[in-house]
């Protein structure tokens, strides 16, 4: 058999490729442009070990240095087989085979599925990132830095990173904002407005964490004094303009603007009404000039006072003031009204001498004795407002409030209070019940309790607290009709009285079979194409699923499962399951993710079945199945971002896909080919023998021989391996060459075998 040898491809020199810059650490980014016209890079190794690597455009490659590099050359594989390899080393500088350590973490606060930035050192081979044993989501990783997400589940605490090298946490604490968390909001703001260095108070809700503070554009120094207050002062350069706070969470802006004053006059009093008040009143001052107002004065005694606008003020008069002038101060100036505020002589405060009767259920009129009713304005039973019925001089009939109490009557009035002696007890009767039908129901099945004293009840809850409507109640007060409320399970049902509260003797069983109800879902993030698992009740009817208002496919499992997809132009929000009008949410927000299943690379891109190729891409966590051009594949996951699969027999030539338990699929750019061997016979031995005879032939590619011929006869074989066949001489055997047929070709031999008869 003749052979043909053919010389080796020439290896081009280094002037083909260039990268820069010349040294970097385990992920940071080369460029490298190619030279060799049309030349397409299918793989880039630094000093043997394979890189992840894009094409920018024509030629232009950028590459990141692989975790376990080493200082070499960078070598390239082109489509037509050659490989590139660069005369010079590119040097790997730091390391990334010690321990991992964390020098810090950026924000140290934050709300759940807020980014956190740890940055540290020997972060190659992550395994994964916890906040306070609470497992994150990592978005992005390299050596030195890791960027996750702050879990729905986290609390505060330290940080944990761990690597095939060791763990590292960090000695800051990562402090979880949950309430502090929400969206900041302004209710009002004092004063309206003011010149430069107003001292101005915020009040609204969230301001624990307040980043920023902003008179219209212009930020400004500001102080937080508690969850709910806030103070600035008004900067020099600032114009008028509404106010904003932001924290992590967001910004709020006030809904009316400050109005900042730039020329401020001294204030002048051109009237005040009414011209008489008693003590308590509000009394209205016009003028002008009522901007930073910090005193105001009625005679010589200082009043509560509300600015109102630069030209309008209220005060209360405050308690023993008597006829004077009113004064005002601001910051520019003192002006006192040129005429008096007439305050009339205090009239004498009552006094209470007697009541009756001093027991009585809620209802019950009481008459109460005494002097200098006719300022009267509220009565109280043991501070519980009651209701006058009758107002005289010298009597007062009263109406007891609702309640179980003992305590003091009092009578108040501007001029002052009057208190009883002793104490009046209202004594109202507890309610009773002694059963119900029907015994079980569900939701919005009506239900009638019976027992006694039930006649003032005000309030129905079945279990866990939830509360029912309350029908009608019987006039005997011996029964009423509630209906069972959504969301209610097995328990006791309550009703309360302003004389206390009465539970059913047993307990009342709910039917939820058909009660739509949101309990859980898992997972609790994912990117589109996820499927989501939807647990809860009531399932059976449901008409659509949407995912933050997009609609999604979905399939009812169940009364209780429902597998939606997230679609995909879904965005991070509620779950929400419509039937008929009712629509339900889910308890917490889906976070929507980026597609981060992938397949970069393999290596090699040919190889025989059996042998082991090595496929770089992300999010290898959970693979599923590999696949060779559809054929599946034993495998093996070694790291987020690697995994080596064994060619399965039978393969074909196509690309490889890889599938993870979210059901996602990811699939190579790349084609994989199959080495396949064509058969050949290189020698046999014996060459010669009688039917029976066993024969070795040996040659390469034998591995899958399908049928072995001695001249035209079938003969029996077994495969021994890819260089070796055992076969038996056929009986009738007739002396000519041996024929090996397998899948990938047909090999006859050169000798002939003699057959002995």
């Amino acid at each position: 058999m003749a052979f043909i040898s053919f010389p080796p491809t020439p290896v081009p020199t280094l002037d083909l490729f260039n990268f820069s810059p010349a040294s970097g650490s385990p992920g940071s980014q080369i460029n490298i442009s190619v030279t060799l016209l049309n030349t397409q890079v299918n793989g880039i190794k630094f000093n043997g070990t394979p890189a992840n690597f894009f094409q920018l455009q024509n030629g232009q490659y950028t590459a990141i240095v692989p975790f376990g590099a080493t200082t070499g050359p960078i070598s390239l594989q082109t489509g037509s087989g050659s490989i590139l390899t660069s005369n010079t080393n590119f040097t790997v500088t730091g390391s990334s085979t010690g321990s991992p350590s964390i020098t810090g973490l950026s924000p140290l606060s934050g709300p759940i599925f807020s980014e956190l930035t740890i940055n540290g050192t020997n972060f190659a081979n992550l395994l994964g990132v916890s906040i306070n044993g609470v497992p994150a989501q990592v978005t992005y990783a390299t050596g030195t830095q890791i960027v996750v997400l702050v879990p729905s589940q986290a609390t505060s605490g330290p940080v944990r990173v761990e690597t095939v090298n060791g763990i590292a946490v960090s000695s800051q604490v990562f402090t979880v904002l949950t309430g502090n968390g929400a969206l900041p909001g302004i209710s009002s703001f004092t004063p309206t407005g003011g010149s430069t260095g107003t001292i101005v108070t915020v009040s609204g809700s969230n301001f624990s964490n307040v980043q920023s503070v902003k008179l219209g554009q212009t930020s400004v120094f500001f102080g937080v004094f508690s969850n709910t207050t806030l103070q600035f002062s008004v900067p020099a350069n600032a114009t008028t303009g509404f106010i904003s706070v932001t924290t992590p969470a967001g910004t709020a802006t006030s809904s009316q603007p400050f109005v900042v004053q730039t020329n401020l006059q001294i204030p002048t009093i051109s009237s005040f009404s009414p011209t008489s008040a008693t003590v308590g009143a509000t009394v209205t001052v016009n003028g002008s000039g009522f901007v930073n107002v910090s005193q105001v004065k009625l005679g010589d005694l200082q009043a509560g006072f509300n600015v109102l606008s630069p030209n309008t003020l209220q005060f209360q008069v405050p308690m023993g003031a008597s006829t004077g002038k009113i004064t005002v101060t601001t910051d520019t100036g003192t002006v006192v009204s040129q005429a008096s505020l007439q305050i009339p002589p205090v009239a004498a405060g009552p006094q209470i001498f007697s009541f009756s009767p001093p027991v009585g259920n809620p209802g019950t009129l009481v008459s109460i004795q005494g002097s200098n009713f006719s300022s009267v304005t509220a009565v109280t039973f043991n501070g519980i407002p009651g209701v006058i019925t009758t107002l005289l001089p010298e009597l007062v009939i009263a109406k007891v409030p609702e309640g179980n109490f003992q305590g003091k009557i009092s009578l108040l009035s501007p001029f002052g209070n009057a208190t009883s002696a002793g104490d009046f007890l209202a004594s109202a009767p507890t309610p009773k019940i002694t059963g119900f039908t029907p015994s079980k129901g569900a939701p919005e099945t009506d239900v009638t309790l019976f027992g006694e004293n039930l006649q003032d009840v005000f309030e129905v809850r079945f279990a866990p607290g939830i509360l029912a409507d309350l029908k009608s109640i019987a006039p005997d007060g011996k029964s009423l009709v509630t209906t069972v409320p959504n969301g209610a399970i097995n328990g006791g049902i309550k009703v309360t009285s302003p004389a206390g509260f009465a539970l059913t003797p047993t307990i009342f069983e709910v039917d939820n079979s058909n009660n739509l109800r949101f309990t859980s879902f898992s997972p609790t993030l994912g990117p589109a194409g996820t499927d989501v698992e939807i647990i809860g009740t009531g399932f059976s009817t449901v008409e659509e699923v949407k995912f933050n208002g997009k609609v999604a496919d979905f399939d009812i499992i169940d009364s209780g499962m429902i597998i939606a997809t997230v679609p995909p132009d879904a965005t991070s929000g509620f779950i929400t399951l419509r039937r008929g009008i009712e629509e339900i949410f889910s308890p917490d927000p889906f976070m929507v993710t980026p597609f981060a299943l992938r397949i970069d690379s393999f290596n090699p891109t040919s190889a025989k079945p059996g042998e082991n190729v090595t496929i770089f891409g992300n999010a290898f966590t959970s693979i599923t199945r590999v696949k060779f051009n559809d054929t599946p594949a034993t495998f093996q996951v070694l790291s987020e971002t690697k995994i080596r699969a064994t060619v399965p027999a039978g393969v074909t030539k196509g690309p490889l896909s890889v599938k993870n338990s979210q059901g996602q699929t990811a699939v190579s750019a790349q084609e994989f080919s199959p080495n396949i061997s064509v058969p050949s016979i290189s020698q046999f031995t014996p060459v010669s023998g009688a039917p029976g005879t066993q024969v070795l032939i040996t040659g390469s590619g034998l591995s899958n021989a399908r049928q072995v011929l001695f001249g035209r006869f079938d003969a029996q074989f077994t495969n021994v391996s890819d260089t070796l066949v055992r076969a038996f001489v056929p009986d009738f055997a007739r002396t000519g060459a041996i024929t090996v047929i397998t899948d990938n070709g047909t090999a006859v031999s050169e000798g002939i075998f003699t057959v002995l008869k």
